[in-house]
């Protein structure tokens, strides 16, 4: 006996050509629309940046640093001090150094009493053999040649006293570290009686009335920032919600790459118009470089 079925309206099952038929359709569909998707991410050209964070800094600027190991002994001036060139900003402790300087003037001192003695002495010599230069003139010659060579040495031995009395005192003197520019300082933390080393940075000094953005811009994009592209800032102590970019552009770029720890980078320096949001030298932003134009794509997936 045959089945007896009962619809209320429904379509039949589709059959397997019809099933065929709409697998191969759904898959041409789906291939057209993404080559139209990829050919058009493709040409659509979409600007490309690099981005970078930095500081404000001034277009005289400079950094402090100990010149040797030492131990801070006084702090003259803390941060936001208006200070001029000259002005000692730290000291370092002198027992070393004053140490050093005061042996390199007791030989030097000594070594010019061995020259004058030694001058006199020969003066003297030389005025007892002349009295018999008539009988020895060969004897004579050979003496005055001996006596210059000693004098020529101890002479030589004055001016290297000289020098490291002269060294001595340089090394004295950087004890105390004075400020290379008149300007605004900004102290970092460092304290009375801690060692100092020379990759310290003590404080730097804001000089001069033009501000300018200094940023680090990573390796993988290093050799594709050049002077004159467009840059971007937005200052993270006026970010907000709805905060606007402030435009600026490329003036200054390092040819070294620096490190800092893992990180590497190039240090660029861009000239921005800060005016407007009143930003003081030392406030940090992030930027974007604008490093050309690629294809949706690409900027997508950052190749």
């Amino acid at each position: 006996m045959g089945e007896y079925r009962t619809t209320r309206g429904e379509a039949p099952p589709p059959t397997a050509r019809e099933r065929r038929h709409w697998f191969w359709r759904s898959l041409f569909t789906t291939i057209i629309v993404l080559a139209i998707v990829g050919f058009a991410g493709a040409k659509l050209k979409m600007n490309r940046y690099a981005s970078a964070t930095g500081y404000v800094t001034t277009a005289e600027y400079a950094e402090i640093r100990p010149p040797f190991v030492g131990i801070v002994t006084e702090i003259a001036h803390e941060s936001g001090a208006r200070i001029e060139p000259g002005e000692v900003l730290v000291k370092l402790d002198t027992t070393a150094a004053q140490a050093a300087y005061s042996e390199a003037l007791v030989k030097r001192n000594v070594a010019k009493s061995d020259l004058l003695l030694a001058r006199l002495a020969i003066e003297k010599e030389k005025r007892a053999i002349a009295e018999t230069k008539g009988t020895f003139d060969s004897a004579f010659a050979m003496n005055i040649k001996i006596y210059d060579e000693q004098l020529e040495l101890l002479t030589e031995n004055v001016r290297l006293r000289d020098d490291e009395v002269k060294l001595a005192k340089a090394m004295l003197d950087a004890c105390e570290i004075k400020a290379p520019l008149s300007g605004r300082l900004l102290r970092h933390t460092f304290y009375k009686g801690e060692t100092v080393k020379p990759d310290m940075l003590l404080a730097e000094i804001f000089g001069g009335g033009d501000l300018l953005l200094k940023l680090r811009v990573p390796e993988r994009y290093a050799t594709r920032v050049v002077i004159g592209q467009k840059v971007r800032i937005q200052f993270r102590s006026s970010r907000r919600l709805l905060s606007s970019w402030i435009e600026g552009e490329v003036v200054e770029t390092r040819d070294i790459i620096q490190t800092d720890g893992p990180q590497a980078f190039r240090v660029v320096v861009c000239k921005v118009d800060v005016s407007v949001e009143k930003i003081p030298p030392g406030a940090t932003a992030d930027a974007q470089i604008m490093i050309g134009r690629s294809s949706f794509w690409a900027s997508l997936f950052g190749l």
